[in-house]
């Protein structure tokens, strides 16, 4: 800290450079929304833009069930700019797929998990645990459902097609 006297004339001006008493930090991940913890307190999505702190010791953490778990300590000066950067690995879990046709036989099919293509049915593949959507389809049959998958689990999943609905095409514009 420090105290200064200045005695101002008339037709006078001062100019005084400030360091701030803070640091300041910017946090992203890949993939963005992920959920850090700073110094064990706050939970926030990210990206995070210019969170000021006081200098010091700190510990941002990415804590996201969808990610394996990763942070950085770091130490932060007075007027300090830092920006981390984390790619965390996803979280793995499984499913194993076999399909069926309407009349219970078993079918090759191809399988997709949100629009990623596994490959054939029956089979067994390795995919993130916050994963959405399954699609199994083949050329005139297909089958939908959402996902709700553990860690480190093999889901075993056997579906049943329905025929695919037909698309219907506007052809009366003109």
């Amino acid at each position: 800290d420090r105290t200064e006297g200045i005695n101002f004339q008339k037709e006078s001006s001062l100019d005084w450079s400030l360091k701030p008493d803070f640091g300041v930090i910017t946090v992203n991940t890949e993939p963005s929304r992920l959920t850090v913890s700073i110094d064990g307190k706050e939970k926030v999505k990210t990206p995070v833009e210019q969170l000021r702190l006081e200098p010091g010791r700190h510990k941002v953490v990415v804590n996201d069930r969808c990610h394996h778990k990763t942070g950085q300590k770091f130490n932060l000066e007075r007027g300090e700019n830092v920006t981390l950067g984390f790619n965390p690995e996803p979280v793995s879990s499984g499913v194993q797929i076999s399909a069926r046709d309407p009349e219970g036989n078993a079918v090759k099919a191809t399988a997709y998990v949100d629009g990623k293509k596994l490959g054939q049915t029956p089979g067994r593949w390795e995919v993130p645990v916050c994963s959405n959507q399954l699609m199994v389809e083949t050329e005139q049959q297909s089958y939908q459902q959402q996902l709700d998958l553990a860690r480190q689990k093999v889901s075993k999943l056997r579906v049943q097609l329905q025929p695919k609905q037909p698309q219907l095409v506007d052809i009366s514009a003109g």
